[in-house]
């Protein structure tokens, strides 16, 4: 008995050209889904002109933590010294018997613009220059 066989028999099965055609459009398929998921990663590649941008991108993230902080750090210090003067305000607003200065005196630490806007900010127009009380809307 012979042990060979046909050798168009043996390749039928991968002779067929709709297997093929399935396994190049599945290779295709795989290759567009890995660049397009890849595409943040090649830009940064590109933008920092290596093949491992994420030490650089952590030092950036590290400078910008630093940063913040350290604006976290100055608004809080802000914030203490405006409530340390808030307090020496209410304090020197007091007058020796316990009760709080004239709103005169308190008119005195405002700036010039301030003063001029709490005068004005009680005026009211007197007349109406719309004229919509004249206009007949029947």
């Amino acid at each position: 008995m012979s042990r060979e066989k046909d050798p168009n028999q043996l390749m039928n099965g991968i002779s067929d050209t709709r297997i093929a055609m399935k396994l190049l459009l599945s290779v295709a398929f795989h290759c567009v889904l890995f660049l397009v998921t890849s595409i943040g990663f090649i830009t940064l590649c590109m933008k920092h002109n290596t093949m491992d941008p994420r030490p650089i991108v952590k030092a950036i993230q590290d400078k910008a933590d630093a940063e913040k902080k350290e604006v976290e750090a100055k608004a809080k210090i802000a914030d203490a010294v405006k409530n340390k003067a808030k307090k020496d305000a209410e304090k020197d607003g007091k007058t020796s018997s316990g009760k709080k200065s004239s709103a005169k005196e308190g008119d005195k630490n405002l700036s010039k613009i301030e003063q001029g806007l709490k005068e004005t900010s009680k005026e009211r127009p007197t007349d109406s220059n719309t004229g919509f009380g004249e206009a007949d809307f029947d």
